[in-house]
C-alpha cells in the first residue's frame, strides 16, 4: 500500500510523494537500476549526476492507462514498446519497437501525444479493435506539438484503412470510393 509505514500497523506516511513509477510487470535488475538512478538524479541531488540516463528499458514495455501524463523531465527518451493512451510532457520521444493502439468497443481511440518531437524508428503499428472505429471519419492516433518524423516500418491495417502522416500527426483514414485501373 502506497504510504503505509508497516503492514501490521495503522500508521501512515506523513510527507510528500514526489513521483510514483508503476509497471504492470516485474522489473528486471537493469530496469530497477534505471528507475533508481532516474529517481535519485531527479529528487535527491542538486544538479547531481547527468539526468540524461535512460528512464525506460530498451527491452521493456510501457502501457499508458486512463490518459496518464508522463513527465520526461526535459530529457529525450526512447521507448521500445508502447500501448494505451496518454501524453508525454517536457521532452522528446523516440519509438523504436511496437506501438499498440487499442480501440474501445464504443469506437473511442485516444491518441498518444507528445509535448515536443516524436521520432518513429523502425516502429511497428499494431491497431487492436479497429473494427470498432467509425468508418466515416479519420482518427488521430499520434500527435506532437513540434514534429513527427520517420514512418512506420509495418502496420497491420486492413484494406479499409490507410495511414496518413503529417508534420505533427499520424492519422488513420478510412478508404472510400471506387478505384478504377486503366491499362
Amino acid at each position: 500500500m502506497l504510504g503505509q509505514y508497516h503492514p501490521t500497523t495503522n500508521r501512515g506516511y506523513i510527507g510528500d510523494i514526489g513521483e510514483v513509477v508503476a509497471y504492470d510487470y516485474a522489473l528486471s535488475e537493469e530496469e530497477i537500476r534505471n528507475v533508481e538512478s532516474y529517481l535519485t538524479a531527479k529528487w535527491l541531488t542538486n544538479g547531481g549526476p547527468d539526468t540524461s540516463d535512460v528512464i525506460f528499458s530498451q527491452t521493456g514495455r510501457l502501457i499508458l492507462t486512463n490518459s496518464v501524463v508522463v513527465d520526461l523531465g526535459e530529457i529525450g527518451q526512447t521507448i521500445h514498446n508502447l500501448s494505451g493512451s496518454g501524453s508525454f510532457q517536457n521532452g522528446n520521444l523516440t519509438l523504436d519497437g511496437t506501438l499498440t493502439i487499442q480501440v474501445a468497443p464504443d469506437g473511442t481511440c485516444n491518441p498518444i501525444s507528445v509535448d515536443g518531437s516524436l521520432t518513429l524508428s523502425q516502429t511497428v503499428l499494431d491497431v487492436q479493435g479497429i473494427e470498432f472505429l467509425d468508418k466515416t471519419r479519420s482518427h488521430v492516433i499520434l500527435t506532437a506539438t513540434e514534429t513527427v518524423t520517420g514512418t512506420f516500418a509495418a502496420t497491420d491495417l486492413p484494406k479499409a484503412w490507410t495511414l496518413m502522416m503529417t508534420k505533427t500527426d499520424a492519422i488513420l483514414v478510412p478508404c472510400r470510393g471506387t478505384a478504377i485501373l486503366l491499362k
